[in-house]
């Protein structure tokens, strides 16, 4: 089944010719383009077979991959079949491979898996039952995956791995989850408000624990850090249910999350002199609540307020121009 997503680059003739060569391996749905989260929902919609599986239009997978994941379900009987990803970054020309867990096995320990397991709320490097998608699919957002995958893996009753980088992620310069400075990757609060929200009972202490782990790792990456005020709040939210995490509380490491929910961050309520530079925060910054522009002098409405309102609008001046310069 090939989703043909309103490609403009002559993709749609060549999947109609595959589909003619070749009608009894491929089909073809052509729609307007709606991104990748509802072009996957049409596959799964209208695919017929036992599993399914999902290669995103850069990437591409070892000639075995599929044989060897069917294979290892029908033996396991595993609802999902994992193989560890190989990623190929286009600007710096470099190649990674790291195994999702130290062991092969036809039974995996999903709780050990959603803890530490490397790509495991990535849809590629996965074989579903297609029983796994009764309930499930994508939202239209970024980070699709991770809003329904770590939640999906916790209702699995039993997931395999193959210790083999079968999948080749392609990670080209104008990825969106490398633009930081794409506004939609506010979307990855949402997903990990949703991963905790909807994961099993069973399994919410090692959900917490890997969504914590992930949102530590993205403190640390150096293109997050304009949305450094977002994720402190976002923990502020959180924090009880970190909180209440054994696994979290019993790790030094991930436990350092909950000092974030004391940081001080901007005021919701912005003051902008330039009023040019408002739609700019509005598009990287969507989060705040007002953005009201003013003159150059400070607002007759605040000279009589307190210090404290005075001294907020003089940060956030200060803010502003540093943002400018």
């Amino acid at each position: 089944m090939i989703v043909d997503d309103g490609s403009t680059d002559g993709t749609a003739a060549i999947c109609d010719q595959y589909c003619e060569r070749w009608p009894h391996l491929f089909r073809v749905i052509h729609r307007r383009n709606q991104g990748q989260g509802p072009a996957r929902n049409a596959g799964i919609t209208a695919a017929h077979g036992r599993y399914l599986g999902f290669v995103d239009a850069d990437d591409w997978v070892e000639p075995t991959m599929y044989a060897t994941l069917v294979a290892t379900a029908e033996r396991s009987h595993a609802q999902i079949v994992v193989c560890d990803v190989r990623k190929i970054y286009a600007a710096t020309h470099r190649t990674t491979s790291l195994l999702s867990l130290p062991d092969a096995t036809d039974h995996v320990a999903i709780a050990t898996y959603l803890k530490y397991g490397l790509n495991n709320a990535y849809s590629g490097n996965k074989l579903y039952a297609r029983s796994c998608w009764q309930k499930y699919r994508y939202q239209r957002m970024v980070y699709e995956d991770l809003d329904i995958l770590l939640d999906m893996l916790s209702c699995c009753a039993r997931v395999a791995y193959v210790q083999q980088p079968f999948y080749n992620y392609y990670k080209h310069a104008g990825s969106t989850t490398l633009d930081y400075t794409n506004p939609r990757l506010f979307d990855i609060m949402t997903a990990y408000q949703d991963a905790i929200e909807h994961a099993k009972v069973t399994y919410q202490d090692a959900v917490t624990y890997c969504i914590a782990k992930r949102i530590l790792i993205n403190l640390a990456t150096p293109g997050f850090a304009d949305y450094r005020a977002e994720f402190i709040e976002l923990i502020r939210q959180l924090r009880p249910t970190f909180e209440a995490s054994p696994s979290i509380m019993s790790d030094p490491e991930i436990k350092k999350i909950c000092d974030y929910a004391g940081q001080l961050t901007l005021p919701r309520r912005f003051i902008c002199e330039h009023e040019d530079w408002v739609q700019s925060w509005h598009q990287y910054s969507r989060n705040f609540k007002t953005i009201i522009p003013v003159a150059k002098a400070l607002p007759a409405d605040l000279r009589q307020r307190s210090n404290h309102s005075k001294l907020d609008y003089w940060c956030c001046k200060r803010y502003l121009n540093k943002v400018a310069c």
